[in-house]
């Protein structure tokens, strides 16, 4: 238990941002994409385009963690 725990917080470390963080980024991003479905005029191209660098960014986090998470097991 406590080697996973440490596993856990090492991979956490490494991009140094949290799981909050990136469940944040990816809700926005997907609050977007319903918005511009929707015919929401107020959203711009360029908002969508940060929204998805920022969900792209996180997924490449995650998958990072993973990486490490399970060379470390």
């Amino acid at each position: 238990m406590l080697k996973g725990h440490n596993v856990l917080a090492k991979a956490r470390s490494i991009s140094g941002h949290t799981q909050e963080h990136w469940a944040n980024c990816m809700d926005l991003s997907v609050r977007q994409f319903r918005r511009l479905e929707t015919g929401d005029s107020s959203i711009s191209f360029n908002s969508l385009v940060d929204a998805m660098k920022l969900y792209g960014v996180c997924m490449v986090e995650v998958l990072t963690m993973t990486e490490h998470k399970a060379q470390d097991i």
